[in-house]
Order: C-alpha cells, then structure tokens, then sequence
C-alpha cells in the first residue's frame, strides 16, 4: 500500500515502501520513505526515510498520511514476522503503530492552476508504482492516462 496526497505548497507527496526487488530478504516491506513531486509527478526526491531497518522478517508498511501547511503525519505498521518475531518479543524491539512528523516548511508553493490539480481519489485507486529503485526515479503510472 501506498499513500499519496497533495499538500498545500502544491506538491504531491508520496508515502511507499521503497526496497524494490529484494533478493535477500523478499518476504519484508523495508524502507518507508515519503517523496515529493513538484511536477505532477513526473520526478520524485525523498524527503525522508522514515524506517531503515532491514533486518529479516520486518515489516513496515500500510501507511496513511495527513498533513497541514507545515508538517506531513504519517502513521504506519511495524512488525516481525516467522522466526524474527520470537526474537524481536524477546529483545523487547518495538513493534506496533507508529506516527512520525515530516516537516514540509521549506517547501516551496507551486501553482499549477485549478485544472491540472488532482488527487489519489480522482484516478479512482488506479495508480501503480511501477519502479521505486533510487527512490530519485520513482515512477508511478496511473492507469487510463
């Protein structure tokens, strides 16, 4: 699951797993980072890496985000899952809900205009990340267009 919206600067913000095709640790959703497209996203650039860890069995994923004129609030999953899990309860390793702040204040306003805005819910749940790897090139498709 990703999430994305759009802030009051104008931009869209993107909120994904961005790990890519992982050889080692397949079964794990790692590297919840939060992008920003200032062009209607045909770039992105990663403002923030939210979790890094990467280690065997975790997860941390289904986000959903809000924001307001300064900051994006992201609230997500993080847990272990087969053997990992066990270790994970044994060491006390935190897992649950989490809500992290992205501070958004250097973002620049952008004004594309009534007609060009749209949102997550105007392509009617039809977008794909089609490639993540970089995060710097991430594409997203959004079907029909």
């Amino acid at each position: 699951k990703i999430h994305m919206l759009r802030l009051l600067s104008g931009h869209l913000a993107l909120v994904l797993n961005s790990h890519g095709k992982l050889k080692v640790n397949r079964k794990a959703r790692t590297y919840l980072d939060v992008a920003i497209s200032a062009d209607e996203g045909l770039s992105w650039n990663r403002i923030a890496r939210l979790e890094d860890d990467f280690a065997p069995g975790v997860r941390s994923h289904y986000p959903t985000a809000v924001a307001d004129e300064t900051r994006i609030a992201v609230v997500y999953s993080k847990f272990f899952f087969g053997p990992q899990l066990d270790t994970a309860l044994a060491n006390n390793t935190a897992m649950g809900i989490r809500m992290k702040m992205v501070d958004v204040t250097r973002l620049p306003t952008i004004d594309h205009g009534d007609s060009s805005r749209i949102t997550a819910g105007d392509t009617g749940g039809d977008i794909e990340v089609v490639s993540s790897a970089g995060l710097g090139g991430v594409t997203i498709a959004v079907a029909g267009a």
